[in-house]
């Protein structure tokens, strides 16, 4: 094979491997053209009337409710007010008892 044969064979490669590569470019934005096309289009949005009012009972309910649980099981992870430390043995921080 003489250096000639050698160069053609090469610039054949090259030139195969370039249009591939170029053939796989052209699927991939034709796929993700074709994908967009076809999503479904964002729905326009609905005005929702306003929410009526919790009644203070309710809210008082809520509230003492995360107020035991707070005190069953995350008082030594969440103290009560900023500064405020947790009282001692009362176990590893993020354990519950």
């Amino acid at each position: 094979m003489n250096a000639l044969e050698a160069l053609t064979v090469t610039v054949l490669g090259l030139t195969a491997t370039f249009v591939g590569l170029s053939l796989t470019s052209l699927l991939i934005v034709a796929l993700s053209a074709l994908a967009a096309a076809r999503a479904p289009r964002p729905a326009k949005p609905v005005s929702l009337p306003a929410a009526a009012a919790v009644p203070p009972e309710i809210l008082a309910v809520i509230a003492t409710v995360l107020e035991v649980e707070r005190r069953l099981y995350y008082r030594a992870v969440l103290p009560r007010a900023v500064g405020e430390a947790a009282p001692a043995g009362e176990g590893r921080e993020g354990e519950r008892p």
